[in-house]
């Protein structure tokens, strides 16, 4: 190699190490992800970093970098854009597939709870459950079931569901109450008395209030009133009422 070479590359080399440089390495961009992620999305959610990461470098001083999202929910699959910037103006945007999931904590039977037994806190612990697989029918607040009767044996490792819990009667034996019988547009209320306890949705037996001793039955309503089953229609009740 003669002198002149060499000189030019030792310049090339001393103006590549005085020149300012912006570096943006894998991990501070996978930090500032995580740093992110876990600032906007709620402590029961995980999430998964689909995209490759790239180390990004520039020869130029105070770059700087910035992440957003255009989703206006944090759920399922969202694209994360990291957008670097010099003196305001737009260098590169990064694009970030993360696949989001949301869990709700719910709580299950820790040992075997025979029919009959009262709900205890003590018998229970909770576990994240997708909320993607969550029924309605679940039940995420034990509190409001303590010291309520099972009507069902429920095995270890069982989620706790409403309707293993006995409801609070609404309406109780000898109650007077609103029978309400509809057919269509048609709705007739009348007086009748209820034969046995009962809670919302639960079919009981009535008499109504007539010279009549037949015996219906209907569905409680939340308001303490008793529809008529599809079993017990209009029909059936006009023909009680005309006896």
């Amino acid at each position: 190699m003669n002198k002149l070479s060499l000189y030019i590359i030792v310049v090339i080399l001393s103006i590549g190490r005085l020149y300012p440089e912006s570096t943006f390495s894998q991990n501070n961009i996978a930090n500032a992800i995580n740093e992110f992620l876990n600032e906007n999305l709620d402590k029961n959610c995980k999430y998964e970093i689909l995209g490759n990461i790239e180390s990004v470098k520039y020869n130029l001083p105070d770059v700087t970098a910035s992440i957003s999202s255009r989703n206006d929910k944090f759920e399922g699959l969202i694209n994360l854009q990291i957008t670097f910037k010099s003196n305001e103006r737009s260098l590169k945007v990064m694009d970030i597939p993360v696949k989001i999931k949301k869990y709700i904590e719910l709580p299950f039977a820790k040992k075997n709870i025979p029919k009959g037994s009262y709900i205890d806190i003590e018998d229970f612990d909770t576990k994240l459950i997708e909320q993607d697989s969550y029924n309605s029918n679940i039940e995420n607040d034990i509190s409001m079931y303590i010291g309520k009767k099972t009507i069902r044996n429920i095995a270890k490792g069982t989620l706790l569901r409403q309707n293993f819990i006995e409801n609070e009667s609404i309406i109780k034996k000898g109650d007077r109450i609103t029978l309400v019988v509809q057919s269509g547009a048609v709705s007739i209320r009348t007086a009748a008395n209820a034969l046995e306890d009962g809670s919302e949705g639960q079919l009981i037996k009535i008499l109504r209030e007539s010279t009549t001793k037949k015996i219906l039955q209907g569905v409680v309503q939340s308001d303490a009133t008793v529809l008529l089953n599809g079993n017990n229609n209009m029909q059936g009740y006009l023909n009680v009422k005309n006896k």
